[in-house]
């Protein structure tokens, strides 16, 4: 056996999933009694932990949400809606430093649930990129750069124009 497959080994049996005679695994957690290859247990394993995951994700936004209320929840929105207008690409820092007046919320995760409310209004799209955030608060940690779905950025000839009128 590889090390790769110990490891894999190893990651299974740590999630009740036994290696039968047979060389087949199986899990009686997932009532799984029929033998499946080591990578079809470690694919089926892994889609349910990351269901899981999501799941505890979705449950854990909405209890900030929550928390965090309304008036909080609206006003840190329309700040997201006009970095938007005013960026081509933001994350919660460049938010923030665009409107000093909406103040830090209690928890700093109540940020995701504005992000996805304003990705399902259409105003943002997340990209695959990560940049370490500026603010003492987050400890350097690194924030998702989101993708302005509403700022047009200026063309040449706009550019030209406004230089020609002094603007």
């Amino acid at each position: 056996m590889t090390r790769h497959n110990r490891n894999v080994a190893a990651w299974l049996q740590a999630r009740g999933w036994r290696q039968g005679y047979d060389g087949l695994w199986r899990s009686e957690a997932l009532g799984i009694s029929t033998g499946l290859t080591v990578s079809e247990a470690f694919s089926m394993q892994n889609g349910r932990d990351r269901a899981a995951a999501l799941g505890d994700r979705r449950r854990d936004m909405a209890a900030v949400e929550i928390n965090v209320g309304d008036d909080w929840m609206e006003a840190a929105l329309q700040a997201v809606r006009e970095s938007a207008a005013l960026r081509t690409e933001l994350t919660t820092d460049d938010v923030l430093d665009d409107h000093p007046a909406v103040p830090e919320p209690h928890d700093g995760r109540a940020w995701g649930p504005v992000m996805v409310r304003a990705k399902a209004e259409g105003v943002l799209a997340p990209t695959d990129r990560m940049a370490p955030s500026s603010r003492r608060s987050s400890n350097g940690r690194r924030k998702m750069i989101w993708r302005s779905l509403v700022c047009a950025p200026p063309t040449m000839a706009t550019t030209a124009a406004e230089v020609a009128h002094g603007t």
